[in-house]
């Protein structure tokens, strides 16, 4: 009886971890290569993950005796129309749908957040037969989107393959899939954008697939120059992305247009991607520009292809510059191009203080090496380099609540540190050939807290006590009481009264629903 028992517990056991032993996981779904194909069109999405096949059907009626393949593909919506867009989608979807049940939820918020995609591959032999009438004829499944269109992305090796996916998205999927014969991208977006406004976001899509054929659009670009229409200015700025010859000498030549909507974005489509072949019109609009306004985009395109003709232009904006960021900016630029740069590790010194102001800037590591990195720059041989790195990061202003004011103090320092009072010459010498008022307002700044830091330093070594070099931040000189000067303020005070004490008023918060979001 015993024996029994104990067989019995011994086959018991041997179920219960046969039972809790996990089963092997299901066998892959293998589909054809042409599906395998149309998979690997899309790239995995950091957010959504990899396209998946939602529904394969081998053989489905297509038409008038005509049977195909046809396959239902769900891709993350951000591949389609963008990371951000599709966060706005899905957040208003969260917020929109949160009262809903959880299972009409997760499908109205699958709908924000992926877009399906289908395909028919159609018989080369039945789609010569059928002809442009087979297009007509296929019916898109429920889940496909209201703007989505069907399209004949062209003919494979033994299939014509045609795609139902959102307006206007389908050319670069036509391009990845390297398929020949099918619908033109430049008449489809040549005749859309007769038809839509130049704000709308189609005509967005119309120019990146004006941009993409390259030289093969030119003429479909100048159609729209002869006609004076409003997408003008939008197709010749996408073409900017072209590295072509014959794109860029087209631009160049657009220069010289006298309709000025035309001139201005060939002008901009060759400072936003600087170009060899148009440097001597990057130095031509620094000479222009220089000391009359802005000359940010002209001091960078000099920079990116060399140009060495920028001295004389570059004396003038250091003469007097605009902006204080085009003054720092001339003066690398006119170091680079005479031989002497900024060493390398001065400007990865500059780099590591502005982590200060990054995500990480609490951390002990990045706090410790920001240290070395700014006693490094306060104590570099190179005077002029050390002045300029310590102006750039004590004005330098970021989103981050609290970051910048810490890289404030680390500018600051290199300028109080500099020998024989470089720091505070160099910036009274760059406040007074400035003319923007509010750099010259902060240089101004600047230069009284280095004059009273030094003066107190100064004091402090006659009378014998040692005092350390304060790396507060400045304060513009006047009077504590804030001024109302331009015009009236808002509650009713004439100009050039002193605004009244006003008292915080606690407004209790709302309480915000419960919102359900995918990130």
């Amino acid at each position: 009886m015993q024996r029994r028992v104990a067989i019995l517990t011994c086959l018991c056991l041997a179920t219960s971890v046969a039972v809790a032993q996990p089963s092997a996981p299901p066998p892959a779904k293998t589909y054809p290569y042409y599906v395998q194909q149309l998979l690997g069109a899309f790239p995995a999405s950091q957010a959504g993950g990899a396209p998946e096949v939602d529904l394969f059907l081998p053989n489905v009626p297509l038409a008038d005796g005509i049977r195909g393949p046809t396959c239902l593909i769900r891709v993350p919506a951000e591949l389609i129309h963008g990371r951000a867009a599709t966060r706005a989608a899905a957040a208003r979807a969260s917020w929109v749908l949160s009262n809903l049940p959880d299972d009409q939820w997760r499908q109205s918020l699958d709908q924000a957040t992926h877009v399906y995609v289908q395909f028919w591959c159609v018989p080369l032999a039945d789609y010569a037969k059928a002809g442009a009438e087979l297009q007509k004829r296929l019916r898109p499944h429920r889940r496909n989107g209201r703007r989505a269109e069907i399209v004949h992305l062209g003919n494979g090796q033994n299939y014509a393959v045609f795609a139902c996916l959102p307006q206007m998205r389908w050319p670069v999927l036509q391009q990845r899939l390297k398929l020949a014969g099918g619908a033109d991208p430049i008449d489809a977006a040549m005749t859309l954008l007769q038809r839509i406004d130049a704000k709308s976001d189609l005509a967005a899509l119309c120019y990146q697939t004006l941009a993409l054929r390259g030289a093969e659009s030119i003429e479909a670009v100048e159609y729209l120059i002869a006609i004076g229409s409003p997408h003008r200015s939008g197709a010749i700025r996408a073409m900017q992305t072209c590295d072509s010859a014959d794109v860029t000498d087209w631009l160049i030549g657009l220069v010289a247009s006298e309709d000025r909507l035309v001139f201005r974005a060939a002008r901009r489509a060759l400072l936003d991607r600087p170009r060899q072949q148009a440097r001597a019109l990057y130095v031509s609009w620094l000479a222009q520009r220089a000391g009359k306004t802005s000359v940010e985009a002209e001091l960078e395109a000099c920079a990116a292809v060399g140009a060495t003709e920028a001295a004389a232009p570059l004396a003038t904006v250091l003469r007097k510059p605009f902006r204080l960021r085009e003054f720092l900016r001339a003066l690398w630029l006119r170091r680079e191009l005479t031989g002497h740069p900024i060493s390398p590790q001065l400007q990865a010194a500059a780099e590591q203080v502005k982590q200060l102001a990054g995500p990480h800037r609490s951390e002990a590591e990045t706090k410790r090496q920001a240290i070395q990195a700014v006693e490094a720059i306060a104590a570099a041989n190179d005077t002029e380099a050390a002045a300029v790195i310590g102006v750039e990061l004590a004005v330098l202003r970021t989103r981050r609540s609290g970051g910048s004011s810490v890289v404030n103090r680390a500018g600051l320092y290199i300028l109080q540190h500099l020998p024989d009072g470089a720091g505070e010459k160099f910036v009274r010498q760059v406040a007074a050939t400035c003319a923007a008022p509010q750099d010259v307002r902060r240089l101004q700044a600047i230069a009284i807290h280095l004059a009273l830091v030094a003066r107190s330093h100064a004091n402090s070594q006659k009378s014998g006590r040692r005092r350390p070099l304060s790396v507060s931040r400045p304060r513009v000189a006047g009077p504590r009481i804030k001024t109302v000067t331009p015009g009236r303020s808002p509650y009713g005070i004439k100009r050039g009264v002193k605004a009244p004490h006003i008292k915080a008023i606690k407004i209790k918060p709302l309480a915000k629903p419960a919102v359900r979001t995918p990130y």
